[in-house]
């Protein structure tokens, strides 16, 4: 794989980290007494968050991006990314779904905050779950490509 896009990927990759660990610093403060700044900096977060998956899901697909190079260099992994970019549209659509609840939530001040932590936790252990699939096709692939499996 070419240096220059394992290195603009590594940098989105640890944006989007950054991003996700950011978010979940804010569902972690109290809300109670402060629901409205609690779910303002919430709704901040997951729209960094959001934008940061978008660039990661971009610079992953584009041609000649990281999935691209992958199955250049590994046919056989076409099924795994095929599979890594369903993921990536469906935790996009859920980022939508969740964006527009926590908006829905701060018109109506109801703020729902143990129900929006529910949620975007569930939105975070499903980010995690790719980011481990990406390392291991990222592994797979070195694995394949220098040819030194256990």
């Amino acid at each position: 794989m070419d240096a220059q896009p394992q290195t603009d990927m590594a940098v989105v990759h640890d944006d989007l980290l950054d991003a996700m660990h950011r978010l979940d610093l804010a569902l972690s403060a109290p809300a109670p007494r402060r629901q409205r700044d609690w779910c303002e900096r919430v709704a901040k977060e997951l729209a960094k968050l959001h934008e940061t998956l978008g660039r990661h899901v971009v610079a992953a697909e584009a041609p000649g991006g990281m999935f691209a190079e992958v199955e250049k260099a590994a046919p056989p992994l076409h099924h795994r990314i095929e599979r890594l970019k369903r993921e990536h549209a469906q935790l996009l659509r859920q980022m939508d779904v969740l964006e527009a609840f926590v908006e829905k939530q701060r018109d109506q001040e109801i703020y729902g905050f143990q129900e929006i932590r529910q949620r975007a936790g569930w939105l975070l252990t499903g980010l995690r779950h790719r980011t481990a699939l990406v390392a291991d096709l990222i592994f797979e692939l070195y694995d394949t490509d220098i040819g030194c499996g256990d």
